[in-house]
């Protein structure tokens, strides 16, 4: 292409319409701002929900594993870093000196919360940016040039695995149980063979089984490999503090837990040398280049201070209302995943046999209910969920599943309404 042709494709300097020539304001098409349609025949009323956050009343948010909505406390404490103190945390100025104050803050914050100092604290800007850190960040200081995931990993994990293979690392792929935990026999074999690193997720996101941690630990410290955990659904989900949670390397994110998006963490519990995967400055200990966010890094920090905050009474709530929704899952003849293993308090995940599980996806969504069929990296393509598939169920039963995720603003009149509508969906899609 020449240069006049690419003179052509340029598409001219926006201007303001006051400034604009009359020859160009006339070759311009006025473009109307985005309008909301009213709505007809049906009344459209908010509520206020327990983080203050406004929600439309006829349309209910189950898909709390996939992103939260940000708690108005989290907003409050980022709101200063937007604007008084906007600086940028590697300055030496005031405004700069004010940013890392905050930065700071907040790592000591999160690094205590997680039992360790704060320089074992390296952010990223998602949970899945900080799960290949941990896995390609260790490629030097591999001796046996070999590692161990286990099946039922987030895709952040297992694609970062297939690059590892693509460099010559061995790759080993742990088996799951029926019950969706990681198959520990499969794993005692597989670290008969000297290992550098093993994956195990703290929680999976798509059945809410909670693995084995304390005895995955003990294999891999017996056999000196370190551990990895993407402990992302962790948090303010079951029983139990972040500090008391095995693993050598654990990945966090910030909007798991009604904090903001573009904020995680990879927190290191041993002295470990990582090689950075984006370089091109000094940030994180020259371990992840680029200027932190430091606003939704408060934010991050906050978050993770109300949700280990949080009472048991919360954490009974949703699991009561998840046991119901289970019980109306096998009323209707459906299977629910994983349901003999201990889960997090809020998931719930359902095989539906000869009911795709985007088709049921839609039909709920056009009667106001946001679900999920599988993980929300993934679920953009119709294709079986890995996962039930290394727990046993067939690839075609593998597409036929969906996901509900509860959050703490749930209430029990959408469990109502839910239980309503679903039975009279389900008929329809099976013909009856």
């Amino acid at each position: 292409m020449d240069e006049s042709e690419r003179a052509d494709l340029r598409l001219p300097r926006t201007r303001h319409p006051a400034r604009c020539p009359r020859r160009i304001l006339s070759r311009c098409r006025v473009v109307p701002p985005l309008q909301c349609p009213k709505r007809v025949g049906r009344r459209r009323t908010q509520r206020r929900s327990l983080t203050g956050t406004l929600y439309v009343s006829d349309y209910v948010y189950f898909d709390h594993n996939a992103t939260t909505p940000v708690d108005d406390r989290v907003l409050a404490a980022m709101a200063p870093y937007w604007r008084e103190r906007c600086g940028n945390p590697s300055s030496v100025h005031r405004a700069g000196r004010l940013a890392r104050q905050g930065l700071d803050e907040a790592r000591l914050d999160i690094a205590t919360r997680c039992g360790v100092a704060p320089g074992s604290v390296v952010f990223t800007a998602t949970g899945s940016e900080a799960d290949n850190l941990a896995l390609t960040g260790l490629i030097p200081r591999m001796k046996h040039r070999r590692v161990a995931v286990s099946a039922l990993e987030h895709p952040a994990v297992l694609e970062a695995a297939l690059r590892l293979r693509g460099l010559g690392i061995a790759v080993e792929v742990i088996g799951a149980t029926s019950s969706g935990q990681v198959d520990l026999e499969d794993l005692a074999r597989i670290l008969q063979t000297p290992t550098d690193l093993v994956s195990v997720m703290a929680a999976n996101n798509e059945t809410g089984v909670i693995q084995p941690l304390d005895e995955v630990a003990g294999l891999v410290a017996k056999a000196g490999a370190l551990l990895h955990v993407d402990a992302v659904q962790w948090p303010g989900k079951q029983r139990g503090k972040l500090a008391d949670l095995p693993g050598d390397l654990v990945t966090l994110a910030s909007h798991k837990i009604y904090g903001p998006k573009g904020a995680a963490a990879l927190v290191l519990r041993k002295p470990l040398v990582i090689e950075a995967q984006i370089v091109g400055g000094p940030h994180e200990r020259r371990r992840r280049a680029g200027t932190e966010n430091v606003a939704a890094i408060v934010g991050f920090a906050k978050a993770l201070a109300l949700v280990e905050g949080q009472g048991d009474h919360d954490l009974s709530r949703l699991a009561a209302w998840r046991d119901d929704l289970d019980r109306l899952a096998l009323d209707l003849g459906l299977i629910v995943a994983g349901q003999g293993s201990p889960r997090l308090v809020n998931t719930t995940c359902w095989v539906m046999p000869q009911i795709h599980g985007e088709t049921l996806l839609m039909k709920l969504d056009l009667a106001g209910f946001a679900v999920s069929s599988g993980s929300a990296c993934s679920s953009g393509a119709v294709k079986p969920s890995p996962v039930l598939q290394a727990m046993g169920f067939s690839q075609e039963a593998a597409k036929c599943s969906i996901r509900i995720s509860l959050g703490r603003e749930t209430t029990s009149g959408e469990l109502d309404r839910f239980s309503r509508v679903l039975p009279g969906i389900i008929a329809a899609l099976r013909g009856g």
